[in-house]
């Protein structure tokens, strides 16, 4: 479950920027190898009702979901957990040699995070740092 009033959507799953759900998905699949794991999602509290989730399509029709908010074919199922599995391990490799980017993906998120006064993300400060390390890189 979720506690904020849009959790991540289909896209984020299938493109890495949502972990979670495919991390779930993706042990279910291991630890239950005798069923059919069909797909997970986030559920709203007060409303008991589906927010966003990665199923197949078989398993959308039968929950009563809109196949085109939550829904994938098994191929795009098994490329979302690809991602998955890669970008866990691009993270882990980062983590592993020091390199923690403050770089969110939309500054929309500063807007409300709780922390922003303790994070070191300033736009410009950053943007400003991108392009001198692009400018060693390049020379």
């Amino acid at each position: 479950y979720k506690m904020t009033s849009q959790p991540p959507g289909r896209e984020d799953m299938i493109e890495g920027r949502d972990l979670q759900v495919p991390i779930y998905i993706k042990a279910a699949r291991e630890m239950l190898d005798d069923l059919r794991v069909l797909g997970g999602g986030y559920l709203s509290i007060n409303g008991r009702t589906a927010r966003s989730g990665l199923y197949l399509y078989e398993a959308a029709s039968g929950l009563q979901l809109n196949p085109e908010k939550y829904s994938v074919s098994e191929e795009e199922m098994s490329a979302a957990l690809d991602t998955c599995r890669r970008t866990i391990l691009r993270y882990w490799e980062q983590i592993r040699s020091g390199f923690f980017p403050v770089w969110p993906d939309d500054d929309k998120y500063c807007g409300w995070c709780e922390f922003s006064g303790a994070c070191r993300y300033e736009p410009r400060r950053i943007k400003r740092k991108t392009a001198e390390k692009g400018a060693r890189d390049d020379g």
